[in-house]
């Protein structure tokens, strides 16, 4: 089996979180936070995580949300869809953005450096350094399918 091949399938969120460069540790989404990341063998691909606590609304409909509630419903939420292309040389995935929760990322390519743990059950994706603090983005999943 390919490295690519190793991909293919279901992965579940086991852990995300953000490593400043000045060794501090956050997590955006709260330390149990879950998601599902879905790799095919046509190249195409769907991530989505989730915040472990996320009020419901006030109305049973979403167009009659508060801003407050659209708000904290935004920032508990990250999805987006489109191709992946592998680099086995450089370890990268290169996420090719489609469509997306926060639209500053449709058509830009979003790059992940890759491992896997032994029996490749596990998948770890790290994020180039971001914003200000340089912070480093760690996911970790774990294989489904």
């Amino acid at each position: 089996m390919t490295i690519k091949e190793r991909f293919i399938g279901t992965w579940t969120l086991a852990a995300v979180y953000y490593i400043a460069q000045n060794g501090d540790t956050f997590y955006p989404l709260g330390q149990h936070a879950t998601g599902q990341l879905n790799y095919d063998a046509a190249g195409n691909m769907i991530g989505q995580l989730m915040a472990e606590s996320r009020e419901a609304f006030v109305s049973e409909h979403r167009r009659a949300a508060s801003d407050a509630e659209i708000r904290q419903a935004f920032l508990g939420y990250e999805a987006y869809f489109g191709t992946y292309s592998v680099n086995i040389a450089t370890q990268e995935m290169q996420h090719h953005v489609k469509g997306a929760l926060f639209p500053n990322w449709v058509g830009t390519t979003q790059t992940r450096y890759y491992s896997f743990n032994s029996d490749f059950t596990q998948l770890t994706l790290k994020t180039p350094p971001i914003g200000r603090s340089k912070s480093i983005g760690t996911l970790v999943w774990t294989k489904v399918t």
